[in-house]
C-alpha cells in the first residue's frame, strides 16, 4: 500500500521550528544582557559604598613621628599608603631601640649635635638600610671588627630626632636626647613605659642581644644542648622590660665590667619570642638564628647531635650547624 505525502504541512512544520528557535535565541540574549546590567549596578553601588566608608579625608595625623603634623592625609583601609606609613613608624621604633643599645647622641664644644651607631662588622647591611632612609656616613672602626654610621648634618639630625623622639627608653640615652632636643629647639617627648612597641625590642635585641646554644656534659659525656636567648646591658632598668614582655630571668653578670643579663631558656619562651619576631623581625645577622629555632628543637628531639656519623639525621645536624653559623643576611 502506498501513501501520498502532503508537502504543504511539512513545510509549515519546518517554518514553525525555525521561528521558535529564533525566538528562544533572542530570549537568551535578552536575559544575558539583563543579568550583566544588574551585576554592573550592584558592583557600582559597592564601590561607592567602600569609597564612602573607607576613603575618608584626614586633615591631621599626629602619630607619624609623634611630633608635627601632616596636612590632608588620605588613609584607606587595605590601602598601600596606609601600610607604608605604618611600616615607617615601626622602622622608627626599631631604630630607636638600636640607638638605645648601640648608639649615642652627642653635642661637641661648639654646640653641634650628632648621633653615632656602632655595630659588628657583619651587620653592615643593617646600617646601609638606615643610610638609605636618612643619609649619614658609614666607616669601619680601626683596630676592631666594628662599623659605624654617623649623622652630623643638621637637616638629617632634625629628621632623626623627629623619628625617634618618644621611643627612646634607655636611662642613659634619654638625657642625651634631651640635650640634643634643647639645642635643636625640639620638645622632648617622654616615652610611655606601659606600652613599649614590639619593633623597639627587636632593635634593642639587634644591638645587645645574643642567641646561641651551649653543650651540657654529664660525666664528660655531651648529653644535650641548651638554647639561650639573652640581652646584656650595664643598667638593670634597660633589660627589665624584656622580662615583662617575654618572661625569663635577670642575672648580674660580672664579665664586661659588670652588667645585667636577661635570659630565656625554655622552649615555650623561645617559641613565644619567635612568634613576636615574625610580627616584626630584627635586621641583624641574628635573624638567621631566630629563623632556625623550630628546626633546632626538631633536631634536638631526635638527638641529632649524637646520631651515627653516616646517618641522615647527623647529616641534617651538620647542615643546621652550617646555617646557624652563617653570618650573611
Amino acid at each position: 500500500m502506498k501513501y501520498a505525502v502532503c508537502w504543504e504541512y511539512f513545510i509549515v512544520l519546518i517554518q514553525w521550528i525555525y521561528y521558535k528557535t529564533i525566538f528562544v535565541s533572542y530570549l537568551i540574549i535578552f536575559l544575558i544582557i539583563s543579568i550583566k546590567n544588574i551585576l554592573f549596578f550592584l558592583n557600582t553601588s559597592l564601590v561607592k559604598y567602600y569609597n564612602r566608608e573607607y576613603n575618608q579625608q584626614v586633615t591631621k595625623d599626629n602619630n607619624l613621628y609623634r611630633v608635627g603634623t601632616s596636612e590632608t592625609l588620605r588613609v584607606q583601609k587595605r590601602n598601600k599608603g596606609y601600610y607604608n606609613i605604618n611600616n615607617e613608624i615601626q622602622f622608627n621604633q626599631w631604630l630607636a631601640g638600636l640607638i638605645d643599645g648601640d648608639g649615642c647622641f652627642l653635642v661637641n664644644q661648639e654646640g653641634y649635635t650628632s648621633c653615632e651607631i656602632t655595630v659588628a662588622l657583619e651587620d653592615e647591611k643593617m646600617l646601609r638600610i638606615i643610610q638609605n632612609k636618612l643619609g649619614g656616613n658609614i666607616k669601619t672602626r680601626s683596630g676592631v671588627k666594628a662599623i659605624r654610621i654617623r649623622f652630623q648634618n643638621k637637616k638629617i639630625m632634625l629628621d632623626l630626632i623627629q623619628r625617634v623622639n618618644g621611643f627612646i627608653y634607655n636611662s642613659v640615652r634619654l638625657p642625651q636626647l634631651a640635650r640634643v632636643c634643647g639645642i635643636l629647639d625640639i620638645p622632648l617627648i617622654y616615652p610611655d613605659y606601659k606600652s613599649i612597641p614590639l619593633p623597639w625590642f627587636m632593635g634593642m635585641f639587634d644591638a645587645d642581644g645574643t642567641i646561641n646554644y651551649y653543650p651540657h656534659f654529664k660525666d664528660k659525656i655531651h648529653y644535650r644542648n641548651q638554647l639561650t636567648i639573652s640581652v646584656f646591658n650595664k643598667h638593670y632598668q634597660n633589660v627589665v622590660e624584656f622580662q615583662k614582655e617575654y618572661g625569663g630571668h635577670i642575672y648580674f653578670d660580672k664579665s664586661n665590667n659588670g652588667g645585667f643579663q636577661w635570659k630565656i631558656n625554655s622552649k615555650l619562651e623561645h617559641l613565644n619570642f619567635l612568634d613576636k619576631f615574625f610580627i616584626y623581625p630584627c635586621k641583624s645577622v641574628k635573624a638567621n638564628r631566630i629563623f632556625l629555632i623550630k628546626q633546632y628543637y626538631e633536631l634536638a628531639a631526635l638527638k641529632a647531635f649524637k646520631a651515627e656519623l653516616k646517618s641522615k639525621i647527623y647529616s641534617n645536624w651538620m647542615k643546621f650547624q652550617k646555617n646557624w653559623n652563617n653570618k650573611s643576611i
